[in-house]
């Protein structure tokens, strides 16, 4: 088997240990913008998995001026799909990517060094900051590991289990009154009541004038018969 020629050999040792150092030995940068750091960089092992952010978000005045994080060879300098413009840098084993702007005020191949301006911020007030290792394609790096004075962002422990959200018990249904005990029922019962005592006193009342009316009529039928005798009995006499 041929060996390998020294030179391969170095160069595979020295990339090897160049992809070994952690990013902050590897260059250090400064933010493009005076500005507060409004979304941090969140990414996961899965390049193509969805809400990732890869840098950060900075927020800036419109219009106020965009500067170089590290020194380099300006690799892209344009507008975007999306209709802003951007600037990507080429610095040694990184690659810085500057989102956000109004306008570049650099071109592709130019040499920057840190502070230098590369273009203006955009209307909308926000600068994305981003980092990867040159030589790998999703070697995605937070930019603010790499900017001295700015501590590494602290990893949110994992949030525990969700609580359980407990249902509250349905109100007690209140059983309905009986037909009887219903308000509705006793007053109809109220208004029948005195209906259906008048009507008995009224009838019992009926009874009593036809049987008082009755002796009444028996005794004056006698009394016309008698008087009837005497005048009769008077004449014949």
């Amino acid at each position: 088997m041929p060996s390998r020629p020294p030179l391969l050999t170095a160069v595979a040792l020295a990339l090897a240990a160049l992809l070994a150092l952690p990013a902050r030995a590897l260059a250090s940068w400064r933010l493009p913008v005076d500005g507060g750091v409004v979304a941090r960089f969140s990414v996961g092992p899965d390049p193509f998995a969805a809400g990732q952010r890869r840098g950060v978000d900075l927020a800036a005045p419109a219009g106020s001026i965009v500067v170089a994080p590290c020194a380099g060879r300006v690799s892209f300098a344009g507008r975007l799909p999306h209709g802003r413009a951007g600037v990507s840098i080429r610095c040694g084993a990184l690659t810085a990517t500057v989102l956000g702007l109004a306008r570049p005020s650099v071109r592709a191949g130019d040499r920057v060094r840190p502070g230098r301006a590369v273009g203006a911020v955009g209307a909308d007030g926000l600068v994305r900051l981003g980092a990867r290792r040159t030589v790998r394609r999703w070697g995605y790096v937070d930019p603010l590991s790499l900017v001295e004075g700015v501590p590494p962002p602290r990893h949110a422990p994992p949030a525990g289990p969700a609580a359980r959200r407990v249902r509250p018990a349905p109100p007690a249904l209140r059983r309905s009154p009986s037909p009887s005990a219903s308000p509705v029922a006793v007053a109809a019962e109220r208004t029948r009541a005195p209906a259906q005592r008048r009507v008995p006193l009224a009838a019992w009342a009926g009874v009593a004038l036809l049987a008082l009316a009755v002796p009444g009529g028996a005794v004056a039928g006698r009394a016309r018969r008698r008087r009837h005798a005497r005048i009769a009995a008077t004449a014949a006499g």
